[in-house]
């Protein structure tokens, strides 16, 4: 089965059209104080799983006519040039979400830090992607949003065909941390990783780091220091607040698990190379309406204003790949 040309397009489009959830919905409810402490830690890997390899030139698999549907997979290659992530092979969409000017590779680069967690196994490496005061992205047929300034990479169009991620019991991986030479505002609020409703109207989960918007007093979100991990943006009781982690130094390990068919989800972290920790059980969620994962920097503004960024601000990620955990134990390391 091959796609027709204009189909392609017209997936490339509609990608184009998302924004953020912060600046659609300002009316949202203040995120609950429901910190889940740090669980007991669980090995649940209940048979050895190996690490599904990901391509050998890091950019296979990508935003490509591809036929068959495949999980997204974001590891990337020692090898590989920022120049990669600008083509339809890439691993990530190389049309959105970024400024209009801008190619991927003015805003991604390879910074000397150790490979994360779920690049030891494969040899892959972490890269950066980065925003500026000219980071401002403007929706297909919508202004430009002033209020954020925003780089979000999405995964391959192959990797949302049958709604392959969005279906059944899938667990995303993802590392993150800070970018020393060009560090975040944490004084300002970041969505670093979510996934959104086909109809961008909702974030079933929401990553978020720095002060985050609307944050009730003493929640963990309020004062800056903590990585905070929201379910759905619209719950009916008010955003709940799943788990929260001080944001330190060093790769922060995540493992979103989703039960696409019982409506839970559940958390699992560490930091730096230490094996991944179930830290919260499977909690009711809302993961209806399909959509597309983001690995973003996307700083909304504080205030109803967006201060000039001195230079740049970056994220490093690294380890982004999804397991089909129907069958398999969510790999721990």
């Amino acid at each position: 089965m091959k796609f027709h040309p204009s189909t392609l397009i017209s997936l490339l489009i509609l990608s184009a059209t998302a924004s953020p959830l912060s600046s659609r919905n300002q009316q949202a409810k203040k995120p609950a104080a429901c910190t889940v402490g740090g669980g007991k830690a669980a090995n649940n890997a209940t048979k050895p799983v190996e690490a599904p390899k990901p391509a050998a030139n890091g950019t296979a698999n990508g935003n490509t006519t591809a036929a068959v549907a495949v999980l997204p997979d974001g590891r990337i290659a020692q090898g590989a040039v920022p120049e990669d992530f600008n083509v339809l092979a890439s691993k990530f969409k190389s049309a959105v979400v970024k400024a209009d000017g801008l190619v991927f590779s003015d805003i991604v680069a390879f910074p000397a830090v150790e490979q994360s967690l779920f690049d030891i196994s494969t040899n892959t490496k972490a890269f950066s992607l980065s925003i500026s005061d000219a980071a401002i992205f403007t929706p297909k047929g919508g202004a430009p949003d002033l209020l954020t300034r925003r780089a979000d990479l999405l995964p391959s169009i192959a990797s949302t065909l049958a709604n392959i991620a969005t279906t059944g019991k899938k667990t995303m991986h993802f590392s993150f941390q800070q970018d020393a030479a060009t560090p975040l505002n944490l004084t300002h609020d970041y969505q670093v990783a979510f996934l959104e409703t086909a109809d961008f109207a909702t974030h079933q989960f929401d990553v978020r780091v720095g002060k985050v918007v609307d944050a009730a007093p003493g929640s963990p979100g309020a004062d800056g220091t903590n990585i905070v991990v929201n379910g759905n943006s619209k719950n009916a009781a008010g955003v709940q607040t799943l788990f929260s982690t001080p944001f330190t130094a060093g790769f922060q390990n995540f493992a979103v698990q989703m039960d696409f068919d019982l409506n839970t989800i559940q958390i699992f972290h560490s930091t730096e190379n230490n094996p991944l920790v179930q830290v919260t059980e499977p909690l009711p969620n809302d993961n209806s309406g399909n959509g597309e994962y983001h690995f973003a920097v996307l700083k909304n503004a504080v205030g109803g204003q967006q201060p000039p960024i001195a230079g740049s601000e970056a994220v490093i990620f690294g380890g982004i790949f999804m397991q089909d955990t129907a069958v398999d134990a969510v790999l721990l390391q």
